[in-house]
This record gives structure tokens, sequence and C-alpha cells, in this order.
């Protein structure tokens, strides 16, 4: 689908998102993906128009205090104070479920088509993803505990799923992957240069 500009359409397209909305967000709090896309003069749902409006959506968030939160299959709106802990929480899940498919990639591998600088390499890069998921599921806990403390809006099930995250398996299948299980600092330790003997 085409969007007719007139030749008026300043770029990008995010700072006409804007213009055009800052000055409504006090009144109007939600806007169709057909609005956006007249005001942006793009197609809002392709890659191209959701760069445009997420670099605009960050503005609207630094500038006004106001989080868009999408509405599927209508458009965005601007979400109550109230309900920036669940949205932030939205993306703690998703960013810990991206944390456990790197854990997987990392942890099932070929590890009998690799050198020994490549197996070192790998397994401290494997600790580390490590710490950061065991990290991540203590935090994610800690804020589970916050919102029922303080009646956050959660829903229930979104809580328990939270609570209920347990510690990382860690599946050590062969004697070849030895280095996948050590700590980041043992890790590091092994790969710093060993001092040399006096004398």
């Amino acid at each position: 689908m085409a969007y007719a500009t007139n030749g008026l359409q300043p770029h990008p397209e995010w700072r006409q998102l804007l213009k055009v909305i800052q000055p409504q967000i006090e009144t109007k709090k939600s806007w169709t993906y057909e609005e956006l896309n007249a005001i942006a003069g793009c197609d809002i749902q392709s890659d191209h128009g959701r760069k445009q409006f997420y670099i605009f959506r960050r503005h609207i968030l630094k500038n006004c205090r106001l989080w868009l939160e999408v509405v599927i299959g209508l458009g965005y709106e601007a979400i109550p104070a109230s309900g920036h802990a669940a949205a932030a929480m939205k993306r703690v899940r998703q960013g810990r479920r991206k944390i456990g498919v790197a854990k997987a990639i990392q942890q099932y591998v070929r590890i009998e088509e690799m050198n020994q600088q490549q197996i070192l390499q790998h397994a401290q890069v494997g600790a580390l993803i490590d710490d950061l998921w065991r990290g991540c599921n203590q935090t994610v806990r800690a804020i589970a505990a916050v919102g029922s403390a303080f009646k956050l809006e959660l829903s229930p099930e979104s809580l328990q799923a939270i609570a209920d995250a347990g510690p990382p398996k860690v599946v050590v299948t062969k004697p070849s992957t030895f280095g996948i299980s050590m700590s980041a600092d043992a890790l590091r330790a092994m790969s710093s240069p060993k001092p040399k003997p006096k004398g």
C-alpha cells in the first residue's frame, strides 16, 4: 500500500509521528495502525515502519514518561502509570526467554569439531551465559515477590510462572565438554597467563 505524502512529510518518519502525536498525548490515549500509517506516511507494521515507530516511542517514553503498548491487531495505546511495572515485567520475561535460547545454542554443540582453543573460548562464553541466566532467574523471582507484596498489576499466572522459575540445568553429555559447567572465575583463572617461576 502506498502512502501519499504530498511532499510535506519530514524524514525520518519518527519525527512526523512525534510532531503530530506528542501534542495529543494528554487527551488522546490510543492510535490505530491506520492513523499511525497516515501520520508517518509509511506502513508502521513493515520492518522500516516498525523501526521508525520504536524510535518515536522511545522519545515519548523519555519526554512524556508514557509507554505506548501494542494492542494486537488494532494499534497502540498509552498505558497508565500503574501499568508500567507490568509492561516492564513483560520485557523481562522476553529477555529471559532469549537468554534461555542463547544458553541452549551454546550448550548443544558439536564440540568434537573444535580445537582446544575453541573449546576453551566456548566454555568461557558458556560460563558467562550461565552466570547471566542464574542472575536473571534470581532477579525475576525478586520482582515476583515485589509484585505480590505491592499488588502490582501482574497476572497471577505471570507471578506464578516467575516464582516457579528454577535454577538452570547444566547437562554435561561428554567428558570433552568439561569446561561448559565451570564457573566464570575458574575459567578466567585458567585463561590468564601463569606467572613465570623466579630464578
